[in-house]
């Protein structure tokens, strides 16, 4: 678990292999509809996080 909410490059650096464009745009879309769905949320500078359950 981070200790602080992550940007989309963070998650895509977490990932085994090479950092590409497309991999930051995959990583991108899926946090997106995490957030649409409510399973991350947005903070500042763009960068998101899980809400832990209550």
């Amino acid at each position: 678990m981070a200790e602080s909410p992550l940007s989309a490059e963070d998650v895509a650096r977490a990932f085994k292999g090479r950092l590409s464009p497309q991999r930051r745009r995959c990583v991108q879309e899926v946090l997106a509809i995490m957030a649409d769905l409510g399973i991350a949320r947005y903070c500042q500078n763009a960068k998101l996080y899980a809400p832990r359950p209550s």
